[in-house]
C-alpha cells in the first residue's frame, strides 16, 4: 500500500502530475563512480506491525547509483516476487514541496510510500521524521540506521611553491620560506587579494621585499624585479596519518563485532538445526521405566536400559540372512581351506549397543570427513552386506567388514573397542572349538593402496585385508559365534581369509607379529624383525642394549624415511644421516629432526616397498646404442613404489602399453655380483637390459656408466643416459625447479620445493650504501644446497643483481647460513645469517652487516611489502625553518650519501662541493653545514624523510573500500543468519506443538504389531539409540559461576601448596579460578572402573601402605582406600584439554627418557602443577582434577629413566608380579646431587585415571 499524491488508496499504481519523472543519472549527479558507491555504508529501515508499510520497507538497503547529486540506496536481499524498494533524494526543480528523501518503487515514481523533507547537505537519509503517508503527520515508527562510515576525506594542508627558472638550471616547483608560506596562507584565507582591494600586495622575507599578484599568480622580487610563478598545492597532513589510522583501527574493531555476532548467529542456527533434526528423527517406542532411567546419574551407564551385549533369539530370521552373507563373501575362485569359510555355522548373535565407543566412533568419523574435504578419495565397497537397517556414509568410505577373533577376546572388544596397542595373533576356530566373527563399521576415508613384491619366493596376497592404525575408526556392531575349521585373522572384506601376516609398517588392531622386514619389507622364514641384509647394515648398531639404541618410535621413523647407519669413525658421535637432507645426527636429536623437518614426509610417506616416496621424481632415459633395446627402455620414467629400500622407478606414455619396464636396486643379499641397479621388465627378472655396478647410497639411479646386454654381447654404452627432473607432488607448481650445481655447490636430490614464500621484502639496513643495493622486493628464481634462491626485483636497467640464499653442507670448509651476494660463487656478501632453520623459509631477523659483524636490527625480512617504500628521502637546509634544498642539489647530496658521507674525494677535511642556481656550495660532512662560497653565507643541512604525498591517499582509499565491502558482507550474512533463526525456531516449535500427536499414533501402531517382531525391524527402532549423547549430556558440563564449588576449590588448591615452599611456588598462591567443567566420560569411566577391579584382585590377600593425598576439594565423592583411590592434580595447557577428556591420559605419548620412566606424572601439590599449566598473567592454564588408583606402590630412591612398565615387587621373584605406581616423595635424589623438592606420582597405565573436572586458572 503506499500513497498517491493528494490521495490514499490501496490498489493500483496511478499517474501522478505533481512530480515530473526524472532519469536516475540527470547532469546533477556529480559522482558517478561506482567505486565512490561501494564506500556508502548500509541502511537499515525498521518499524513495526502498526505500520501499514512495514512489511514493504523494512529491511537493509545498500547504495546503488546516484541522483540529484545524492546516493540511491535499493533494499537488498529480495526475492523476485517481492517489490523493488528504492530510498532517494529529489532536488527543488519541481518546487521545495518535493526536495527531500522519498520511499518508492522507483526513481522519480508518482507513486510514494514515506517522505522525509531534511537532509540536503548530508549523502545520508534522515534516520527519523518520516511522514507516513508521504503528505500526512510524522511517524515515529519507522526509523532508520546506519552503519559508521569509513571517512574518506584525508586531512591536508596548503603549500606555496614558486618555479626556479635560473639560466642553467632546471626549472622545478620550490617550497616558499616559513613567513612568505604564512603570510600568503592567511591571505588566501581572507580572501585573495590586497589590503586595498586590488590583485597586489607585498611580503618580506629573507632580507627581500616580494610583490604577489593575485590574479596572474606570480611573484617579484622589488628589488631585482625577478618574476617567477607561484602556485597553491594541497599536500598531505601528516599531523592527520594517525587519527586515519585510529579510524581504520575503529572500522577493524567494528568488523570484529560483526564476525563475533554472525558467530553466535551460526552457533544458534546450528543448535536450531540439531534440535529440528532430533525431532525429525523416528524415536524409539520407549516405556516410562526406559525414560526414568536415561535420568539416572551417568555413571549407571545403562546403556538405554540395557547391557552392552543383546543376544538375538535363536529363532531370528537374522541367522539366515547372516549365514547367506557370510558364504557370498567368500569368493568363488577361493578353494583349499577357504571352502569351509561356505560351511559356516552359526551358533550365537549378539547385538553391541556401546554409547562410549559409538561416541568415539562418530568423532573420528567428523575428523575424517574434514580431513577429506576438498580432497576425491577413492570409492571403497565391501563385499559382505547384511545389516540393510544400518545406513552408511560413504563420504568417509564407511563400509562393513569382518573381523576374527577368539572368544575370550569379545569381552575385551565390545567393552573397550579395538585397541591398536594390543595387536596379537588371533587363533581360528575349529569343529571343536567355537570361534567369533565381529560384523564392523570401518571407517576407511583415504586408503592407501600396498604394494608388495610378487616375484622369487614372495608370495602374492590372496585376501583382501583393511587395516588401520587407530581403534576409534572400528566399531563392533554384532559379534557372530561360529564352530568352523578356519577363521578370519584380521579386519577383511572376504569371510574366508586365513592368510596370518603382519603388515612390516606398524602395529594394527589384531594383526600377528612380523612376517616381513620391517626396513625393506623382504618376506621373513622366520619370526624376525629384519632381514639379514638389513640386520648387519642396521639392525645391529640400533639394537636395544646396543650402544646406538634407539626409542621404538625413533627407530620406526627412520625405517619409514630411509635413515642409514654409517660406521665412520671421524664421526662416531653422529652416526646416522638422514638421505632427505643429507644431515647427519646423534640418536638424541634424531627423532625431533624426523617429526619436525619432515612431518609433510611422514604424513604422505608409507614404508619401504609398500609406499611411495615423500616426492615424484622424474627420469628422462635417453636410449641406448643397439636400436631394439633402445626402443623398449627410452623414454621417462617415475617413481612407483619402493624395493630394497630404494625407489622404483616404472616407464610412463609407452608405446606399447602391454610392456612394463622398471628400473631397479638389488642389493647384495643373495650375491656381491647381484648388487647395482637394473633395467628389468619385473623386479627380480632373469631377462635384463642394462646394469649398473655404482652402490653408492644415493637413492637416483647412475647418470652414466651402464652395461647394455644387446644382441652383440655385453657392452659399455656411454649413449645411456639418465638425467632427473624434479617435480612436487599435489599438483603444486614450483617458482624455481632444483637443477644440478657444480661439485662445489652439489644440489640434494631431496630439494622438494615446499610451501615456501614466492615474494619478499627486504626493509634495508643502518649502512646507507648497503641499503640502497640491497632493499627491495625479492622473488623466488633458482634453487641451491637444498634451499631457495630469491632474486631482487630491479627497478631501473642499472640496478645490480642481489641474490638471497643459503650456502653449506655437512662438512662443507665455509659457514653455512643465508647470504646476500651478487650471484652464487661470487666472494662479496653484503650481509649474512648463520641461523640453520630446519624449514626453507628465510630468516626474518639476526641478519649481520657486514657479515662478519654484528647483528644489523634494522635489516628484516617480511611476507608483506615494507610501508617505508612510500617513503621519500629529503635533504633539507635551516632557514628560520627547514626548507627542501634543490633538485639538483638533491641529487648530488643523495649520491654522495651512498658511496659513503664521508669518504669525500674534493677534500681531505671532508668538504666537497656542489653547484646549483649559479652558485657554488661547499658541503661539510662532519658538521653537517652548506658554505655558499659566493656570499659566504653557512646553513645547517640534514637528511631526513617524509611520506610520499600521492601514495597515501591512494593506500587509504583502497583500505577504506576493502574495509566497508567487509562490513556491508558481514551484514548481509548476519541479515540471512537472522533470517534463518526465525525460520528454524518456527520449524521447531511447529514440531514441538505436534510430538504429543505422534507419540500417540506411533503407540496405536506399536499395539496393532505382532508379538514376535523381525530382527531386522527391531534393528531399524534401536538404531536412534546412537544419537544419544552420553545420556543426554555433554561430555564437558561448564559449572556456573555463582556455584559454591568456586570458593571451596580455591581454599583447596591453596592449602595443597606446602608452606614451606618459596620462589616460583609462591604464585600458586595467588591463584585466581577462571572456570570449571564437570566431566562426564562414559567409556574412560568404564576403563577406569574395569582397571580398578583388576587391581583390587591383585591386591587381594596384600598388605598395601595407604596412600593419601594433600589435595582435598571433592568431599561429595567416595573413594577406594583399598586400592588407594586418592585425588591428584595434573597441570597441562588448554590445548590439551581435549584430548585429554576425550581420550584420557595415555601413557604412549609421554616423554620417553623421563625423570622416573615414561608414564603419565601427577601431583598432590598444586605449585608442581602450576608448573605445567602454562598459566601466567595473560595466558590461561589447565589443572585437571583427578581420581588416580595407585594400588601398590613402588617408592623411587633415584632417578628411572629406562622404566616404561611398573617395577616388579620383588626383582628376585617374578612371581609375584608389579607394582601399580612410582612415588618420588621429596629428598628423593634426582641426579647430579639434586633432590626432589615436589611429591610426584606416575603410572604407566593410563586406565587408572580418569579426569573427574578441568580447573581454568590464571595467575
Amino acid at each position: 500500500m503506499w500513497r498517491q499524491h493528494k490521495d490514499w488508496r490501496a490498489n493500483g499504481w496511478h499517474a501522478s502530475s505533481q512530480r515530473k519523472r526524472k532519469p536516475a543519472d540527470t547532469q546533477m549527479s556529480p559522482l558517478a563512480d561506482s567505486e565512490v558507491v561501494n564506500t556508502l555504508p548500509t541502511v537499515h529501515v525498521s518499524g513495526n506491525t502498526a505500520l501499514i508499510i512495514n512489511s514493504v520497507v523494512t529491511g537493509a538497503y545498500t547504495a546503488s547509483e546516484w541522483n540529484h547529486g545524492k546516493p540511491v540506496y535499493r533494499k537488498a536481499g529480495q526475492n523476485a516476487s517481492e517489490t523493488t524498494v528504492f530510498i532517494y533524494y529529489w532536488d527543488g526543480r519541481d518546487g521545495a514541496t518535493f526536495q527531500g528523501w522519498w520511499f518508492s518503487p522507483e526513481v522519480g515514481s508518482a507513486a510514494v510510500w514515506a517522505y522525509n523533507g531534511t537532509g540536503d547537505v548530508s549523502n545520508l537519509p534522515p534516520t527519523s521524521g518520516w511522514q507516513v503517508p508521504w503528505d500526512g503527520n510524522v511517524n515515529e515508527d519507522l526509523k532508520l540506521a546506519i552503519d559508521p562510515q569509513l571517512e574518506t576525506g584525508l586531512a591536508t594542508e596548503g603549500v606555496w611553491e614558486f618555479l626556479s627558472n635560473k639560466v642553467g638550471c632546471s626549472q622545478d616547483w620550490q617550497p616558499m620560506s616559513y613567513e612568505v608560506q604564512k603570510t600568503l596562507e592567511d591571505r588566501w584565507a581572507k580572501g585573495w587579494q590586497g589590503d586595498d582591494g586590488s590583485d597586489t600586495f607585498y611580503v618580506k622575507a629573507n632580507g627581500y621585499t616580494y610583490g604577489i599578484d593575485c590574479h596572474c599568480m606570480l611573484q617579484w622580487n622589488v628589488k631585482t624585479n625577478r618574476r617567477r610563478p607561484i602556485r597553491r598545492e594541497e599536500r598531505l597532513n601528516p599531523a592527520s596519518v594517525p587519527e586515519l589510522l585510529q579510524k581504520h583501527q575503529d572500522f577493524k574493531t567494528e568488523i570484529g563485532r560483526h564476525l563475533a555476532e554472525n558467530a553466535a548467529l551460526k552457533s544458534k542456527v546450528a543448535d536450531l538445526e540439531a534440535q529440528l533434526l532430533i525431532l525429525k528423527a523416528p524415536k524409539p517406542r520407549a516405556e516410562h521405566t526406559t525414560h526414568m532411567l536415561l535420568q539416572e546419574p551417568w555413571r549407571m551407564s545403562h546403556q538405554l536400559g540395557t547391557s552392552i551385549r543383546v543376544e538375538v533369539p535363536p529363532e531370528d530370521g537374522l541367522f539366515a540372512v547372516l549365514q547367506k552373507a557370510l558364504c557370498a563373501s567368500c569368493p568363488a575362485d577361493h578353494h583349499g581351506d577357504c571352502t569351509v569359510a561356505r560351511n559356516l555355522t552359526i551358533t550365537k548373535l549378539e547385538q553391541i549397543q556401546n554409547i562410549g565407543l559409538w561416541k568415539s566412533y562418530e568423532f573420528r568419523k567428523e575428523q575424517v570427513k574434514k580431513e577429506l574435504e576438498g580432497k576425491a578419495a577413492l570409492a571403497v565397497t565391501s563385499s559382505f552386506a547384511a545389516c540393510q537397517w544400518a545406513k552408511m556414509d560413504p563420504t568417509v568410505n564407511e563400509v562393513l567388514v569382518l573381523h576374527g577373533t577368539t572368544p575370550d577376546k569379545v569381552d575385551l572388544i565390545a567393552n573397550f573397542g579395538f585397541d591398536e596397542r594390543l595387536a596379537f595373533q588371533y587363533s581360528g576356530a575349529s569343529q571343536q572349538s567355537e570361534g567369533c566373527f565381529i560384523v564392523t563399521r570401518l571407517i576407511v576415508g583415504d586408503p592407501h593402496y600396498a604394494r608388495g613384491t610378487p616375484s622369487g619366493s614372495r608370495p602374492q596376497q590372496v585376501h583382501r585385508e583393511l587395516v588401520i592404525f587407530n581403534g576409534a575408526q572400528a566399531y563392533p556392531e554384532m559379534i557372530v559365534h561360529i564352530r568352523q575349521r578356519h577363521t578370519v585373522t584380521q579386519l577383511i572384506g572376504p569371510a574366508c581369509d586365513n592368510h596370518i601376516q603382519q603388515h612390516p609398517y606398524a602395529a594394527a588392531a589384531g594383526m600377528t607379529s612380523s612376517s616381513r622386514c620391517c626396513r625393506c619389507s623382504a618376506v621373513l622364514k622366520r619370526q624376525q624383525t629384519y632381514c639379514t641384509g638389513c640386520w648387519n647394515s642396521w639392525g645391529y648398531f640400533v639394537r636395544p642394549g646396543g650402544k646406538y639404541e634407539l626409542s621404538t618410535s625413533c627407530e620406526a621413523l627412520a625405517n619409514r624415511l630411509g635413515v642409514e647407519f654409517n660406521y665412520d669413525p671421524g664421526r662416531r658421535s653422529n652416526p646416522f644421516e638422514c638421505k632427505l637432507c643429507q644431515n647427519i645426527f646423534n640418536g638424541g636429536n634424531l627423532e625431533e629432526h624426523l617429526r619436525v623437518r619432515h612431518a609433510a614426509s611422514l604424513r604422505g610417506h608409507q614404508p619401504a616397498d609398500i609406499a611411495t616416496p615423500p616426492y615424484l621424481l622424474v627420469l628422462h632415459v635417453s636410449g641406448a646404442t643397439d636400436a631394439s633395446i633402445s626402443q623398449i627402455i627410452q623414454g621417462t620414467y617415475t617413481t612407483s613404489e619402493w624395493h630394497h629400500g630404494k625407489p622404483v622407478y616404472r616407464k610412463v606414455c609407452q608405446d606399447a602399453p602391454s610392456i612394463t619396464v622398471l628400473i631397479y636396486y638389488w642389493d647384495g643379499r643373495d650375491n656381491a655380483w647381484d648388487e647395482g641397479w637394473w633395467f628389468s621388465l619385473e623386479l627380480g627378472a632373469d631377462a635384463v637390459y642394462a646394469y649398473s655396478e655404482a652402490t653408492s647410497g644415493s637413492n637416483l639411479p647412475p647418470a652414466s656408466g651402464w652395461v647394455v646386454f644387446s644382441s652383440a654381447g655385453v657392452v659399455d654404452d656411454s649413449k645411456l643416459n639418465i638425467l632427473m627432473n624434479l617435480e612436487p607432488k599435489k599438483d603444486r607448481h614450483p617458482v624455481g625447479r632444483p637443477s644440478h650445481n657444480p661439485v662445489d655447490k652439489p644440489l640434494s636430490a631431496y630439494d622438494v620445493v615446499e610451501q615456501v614464500e614466492p615474494v619478499v621484502y627486504v626493509s634495508g639496513c643502518s649502512s646507507a650504501a648497503v641499503s640502497c643495493t640491497i632493499r627491495g622486493a625479492y622473488i623466488l628464481s633458482a634453487w641451491n644446497h637444498g634451499k631457495p634462491v630469491y632474486r631482487k626485483l630491479q627497478q631501473q636497467a642499472s640496478d645490480s643483481t642481489v641474490l638471497i640464499y643459503y650456502w653449506g653442507k655437512p662438512g662443507a670448509v665455509c659457514q653455512e647460513g643465508w647470504r646476500f651476494g651478487a650471484s652464487l660463487d661470487d666472494q662479496t656478501v653484503w650481509a649474512f645469517n648463520e641461523s640453520q632453520p630446519q624449514a626453507l623459509s628465510l630468516p626474518l631477523l639476526g641478519w649481520k652487516v657486514p657479515h662478519d659483524g654484528d647483528v644489523d636490527d634494522k635489516l628484516n625480512i617480511s611476507t608483506e611489502p615494507d610501508t617505508d617504500l612510500s617513503v621519500e628521502v629529503v635533504w633539507e637546509f635551516l632557514s628560520t625553518d627547514w626548507q627542501p634544498v634543490s633538485r639538483e642539489m638533491q641529487n648530488e647530496l643523495e649520491s654522495r650519501w651512498v658511496k659513503g658521507w664521508d669518504a669525500a674525494e674534493d677534500d681531505d677535511d671532508g668538504i666537497f662541493c656542489v653547484s646549483t642556481n649559479g652558485y657554488t656550495y661547499g658541503i661539510d660532512c662532519h658538521d653537517m653545514r652548506q658554505r655558499n662560497l659566493d656570499t659566504g653565507r653557512s646553513r645547517e643541512i640534514r637528511r631526513t624523510q617524509r611520506l610520499q604525498p600521492p601514495v597515501i591517499p591512494e593506500l587509504f582509499q583502497n583500505l577504506q573500500r576493502s574495509l566497508q565491502r567487509e562490513i556491508q558482507a558481514h551484514m548481509a550474512e548476519k541479515s540471512d543468519l537472522a533470517a534463518r533463526v526465525v525460520e528454524l525456531e518456527q520449524q521447531v516449535d511447529s514440531w514441538k506443538s505436534c510430538q504429543a500427536t505422534v507419540a500417540d499414533l506411533k503407540q496405536q501402531i506399536y499395539d496393532f504389531e505382532p508379538c514376535q517382531v523381525q530382527h531386522e525391524e527391531r534393528m531399524v527402532m534401536l538404531e536412534p539409540w546412537r544419537m544419544s549423547r552420553q545420556l543426554d549430556m555433554n561430555v564437558r558440563a561448564e559449572v556456573p559461576l555463582e556455584d559454591g564449588l568456586y570458593a571451596t576449590l580455591q581454599k583447596a588448591l591453596i592449602s595443597a601448596c606446602p608452606a614451606d615452599h618459596r620462589g616460583d611456588c609462591s604464585y600458586a598462591r595467588s591463584l585466581n579460578i577462571t572456570g570449571l567443567e564437570q566431566v562426564h566420560n562414559i567409556r574412560l569411566w568404564k576403563s577406569y572402573e574395569f582397571r580398578k577391579e583388576q587391581v583390587k584382585k591383585e591386591l587381594e590377600g596384600s598388605r598395601v601402605p595407604k596412600v593419601t593425598s594433600s589435595f582435598s576439594g571433592c568431599s561429595w565423592a567416595k573413594l577406594d582406600s583399598t586400592v588407594n583411590e586418592i585425588w591428584v592434580l595434573h597441570g597441562t595447557t588448554p590445548d590439551k584439554v581435549d584430548l585429554i577428556v576425550n581420550f584420557g591420559f595415555d601413557e604412549r605419548l609421554a616423554r620417553e627418557r623421563g625423570l622416573y620412566g615414561q608414564g603419565v606424572y601427577f601431583t598432590d601439590q598444586t605449585c608442581k602443577a602450576f608448573q605445567y599449566s602454562g598459566a601466567g598473567r595473560q595466558a590461561e592454564g589447565c589443572f585437571i582434577i583427578t581420581r588416580l588408583i595407585l594400588g601398590e606402590p613402588h617408592y623411587a630412591r633415584g632417578p628411572l629413566p629406562q622404566v616404561k612398565v611398573e617395577p616388579l615387587r620383588d626383582p628376585k621373584d617374578t612371581s609375584k608380579g608389579r607394582c601399580h605406581s612410582v612415588i618420588d616423595a621429596p629428598g628423593t635424589p634426582s641426579g647430579n646431587g639434586a633432590t626432589q623438592v615436589h611429591r610426584e606420582l606416575v603410572i604407566f597405565n593410563g586406565a587408572q585415571a580418569y579426569p573427574e573436572m578441568i580447573v581454568r586458572i590464571r595467575k
